[in-house]
């Protein structure tokens, strides 16, 4: 227990806490204790990361004991967390009408600890964030924490079904940020053995991966504790993976899912529209006529309570309806009615003289002589999500005459790749955009639209998400979000310019793309290999943080494949040898571009550098002579504009990983989920031999210098 300067990990038998008093790790890792989360005026028992809050001044909680009881702030004076001998961990407050009684407001519930009587028993604070209750007499676990999860998980916890218990772990967001009560969002494991996030316990509105015994496909393993890392339940009804980044002294979103807001159900209440602004964040907004029915939950990020009318329906001649282009629902309420019409008008006529009837929409029914289908809906939620034509897995079908209007007429060209070229254009809700004309596409009309949707459900924080397509006899196109920042090679080949990127930038992509890359060949249902990395192909967002583009257009890869003949294209320099041999490729491939790709990143420039004479120099060979062979320091392979200024352990980590990346054989280089744990540190990486091989590549002087 932590009083003043006293610290321990430990209560036993008999000893509370009170609400100044804490239980710390034995490496300082983790605290319990009192907390009042925000603004709030409640106390409550919670776990976490000490030395994180040491640096936010606030705490990132991972375990809350009384979530749903919360402690009165005149309560809590008197309140403590106490270990009883039978093994009861419970949280006690005064009465009302006897300062000097107590009753419990939270206790554990342990079938193992009914009938025991042990002034052994021990309440112990791990440095994996486990507060796990034993009796010294026999060493077994009567309770731990990890059994009963609320809204987080730690590396080691559990979470799914217990066989033992028969109670299924699940986690439920907090209801707002200043209230770890229940909120509406959840995530459990159903019996059919896939990870179902389900709204108010019930509705299911998205489903990550499939447990194989050991982990979800489509969820990212957590093995590692020596770097601050967890997984949470938020309060947007989004799964969210952080790990701690000491050198920014920030949370850091490595996974999410869904990965957009407005794919979760509900998100933003009733009346209330969710849509993204021209940053690509989700924003919710109320429907004209309407407020918000909670500002101060609004403010919290909470907006689950939706908006109200701001006059009440006169329900007579003078109401009348907005109309909502480009809208559609989440879901059909069971509420609505669907009646037959002639035409639209008797449709709005029906809603308006029904006072219970908040709107309609109507769709021409062509089996029927081309007669009006006319929905209704009654007093119910509901919650909807901007569109354009048609939707499939959440892309718009765009019409070639409204994208030609977008780009005038493709007049703002951004660059051109392997698969075609790319156009800038802005929607009508000004919705800046990036429009791909794809060339030597041969699918029919309605093998693209499926392929194309197969490519709408990949989300990643690091791809650039896939907005809508268009397919109209020969004119196939994607529609992408449009990466304010560019590409990665505007970037390259600069000299005392604003516009240099600074290590830790440099360090964030590097990280980022292999994390996207790490998804593509390990995470998503079929294996995807890339096939073109390169800086051009690499895309940067409004904070530098990169998207890979192009993602899916080479080659779908099925898993009982390990490998693949293709005749994909790819960028002379970053081709892995395999390919111009002609062998088989796999996504080792991938990995060798990355490679190349990393190199780039360190040096600020080209791979290739010609001289005057016509001799070529060949970055990753000289580089790796200066450092493995000459064991110059790992500085003189970074960018000279830097001027040295880099993390030495973060460079290092960085140069040692391309040189790996691009070994000759495949079977040497490390897979892109390697690279990941590598670079945020929860691997190490060994010294890498020379590339001697690419010696045979290029002509270079031993006293060349790549940088003079």
């Amino acid at each position: 227990m932590t009083s003043g300067t006293s610290a321990a990990d430990t209560m036993f038998a008999g000893q509370s806490l009170t609400r100044n008093q804490t239980l710390v790790s034995s490496h300082g890792k983790f605290e319990l204790g009192f907390f009042t989360p925000g603004n709030s005026q409640n106390y409550y028992i919670g776990i976490w990361f000490k030395q994180v809050a040491a640096v936010q001044k606030k705490k990132t909680i991972v375990w809350v004991a009384n979530r749903n009881n919360p402690i009165a702030t005149n309560d809590s004076s008197s309140s403590e967390f106490k270990l009883l001998e039978n093994g009861y961990l419970v949280i006690l407050i005064s009465t009302k009408s006897n300062y000097s009684s107590k009753v419990s407001v939270w206790s554990t519930d342990s079938a193992s600890s009914k009938t025991m009587n042990d002034s052994s028993v021990k309440a112990v604070l791990g440095d994996d964030g486990n507060l796990v209750v034993t009796s010294s007499s026999n060493r077994n676990i009567i309770w731990q924490s990890f059994d009963h999860p609320t809204h987080a998980v730690l590396p080691g916890a559990k979470f799914g079904y217990n066989n033992l218990t028969k109670k299924n772990h699940k986690l439920t967001a907090w209801e707002n940020s200043e209230d770890p009560s229940e909120g509406i969002y959840s995530l459990e494991l159903r019996l059919n053995k896939s990870m179902d996030f389900t709204w108010n316990h019930s509705l299911k509105y998205y489903t990550s991966g499939v447990w194989n015994g050991r982990s979800f496909s489509d969820f990212p393993e957590m093995v590692d504790s020596a770097v601050p890392l967890y997984a949470f339940m938020d309060t947007s009804g989004q799964m969210k993976t952080t790990v701690w980044q000491a050198k920014t002294q920030d949370w850091i979103v490595i996974w999410i899912k869904p990965m957009l807001k407005c794919q979760v159900y509900g998100v933003c209440g009733a009346f209330s529209v969710c849509g993204e602004n021209n940053i690509g964040l989700s924003i919710c907004q109320c429907l004209p006529g309407f407020e918000q029915h909670y500002p101060k939950e609004w403010g919290l990020l909470d907006y689950t309570g939706g908006c109200m009318r701001q006059n009440s329906l006169q329900c007579g001649n003078k109401d009348s309806f907005s109309k909502m282009p480009n809208i559609i629902l989440s879901r059909i309420s069971p509420s609505a009615k669907a009646l037959a019409m002639d035409n639209a008008k008797k449709c709005e006529l029906t809603c308006l003289q029904n006072c219970s009837c908040n709107a309609y929409s109507y769709f021409t029914n062509s089996s029927s002589g081309g007669s009006i289908r006319c929905l209704l809906w009654w007093r119910r939620r509901l919650n909807i999500t901007p569109k354009q034509e048609e939707v499939y897995a959440f892309l718009t079908a765009f019409k070639y005459k409204d994208l030609k209007l977008a780009t005038k007429n493709f007049s703002n060209k951004l660059g051109s790749g392997s698969f075609g070229s790319v156009y800038k254009g802005t929607l009508p809700d000004l919705t800046a955009i990036a429009v791909k004309r794809l060339e030597g596409v041969s699918q029919d009309h309605k093998q693209f639209r499926s392929e194309v949707s197969t490519i709408g459900l990949i989300h990643h924080i690091n791809l650039v998400r896939l907005r809508g397509f268009c397919s109209e006899g020969r004119k196939k196109m994607l529609v992408y979000d449009l990466m304010p920042n560019g590409s990665l090679e505007k970037y390259l080949n600069l000299q005392n310019d604003s516009r240099i990127l600074n290590w830790q930038q440099r360090y964030q992509i590097a990280t980022g793309v292999a994390r996207g890359l790490a998804y593509l060949h390990e995470k998503c249902r079929d294996c995807i290999i890339h096939c073109d990395i390169k800086p051009e192909n690499v895309l940067l967002d409004a904070d530098f943080s990169p998207r890979i583009a192009d993602f899916g257009l080479a080659k779908l890869l099925g898993r009982e494949f390990s490998r693949v003949m293709t005749t994909m294209r790819g960028t002379i320099g970053y081709l892995a040898p395999e390919w111009i041999s002609g062998v088989a490729i796999t996504a080792k491939a991938d990995v060798y571009s990355y490679g190349m790709l990393l190199f780039e990143i360190i040096s600020g420039r080209r791979n290739f550098k010609q001289f005057k004479d016509g001799k070529i120099l060949f970055f990753p060979t000289w580089a790796s002579r200066k450092v493995i062979f000459e064991g110059q320091p790992v500085l003189s392979v970074l960018d000279n504009n830097l001027k040295g200024n880099a993390d030495i352990e973060e460079l290092n980590k960085a140069f040692r990983v391309a040189c790996w990346c691009i070994q000759e054989k495949e079977y040497q280089r490390p897979s892109m989920g390697q690279v990941v744990r590598i670079l945020e540190g929860f691997l190490e990486v060994n010294p890498p031999p020379i590339l001697s091989y690419l010696q045979a590549m290029v002509e270079s002087e031993e006293t060349a210098n790549f940088f003079s």
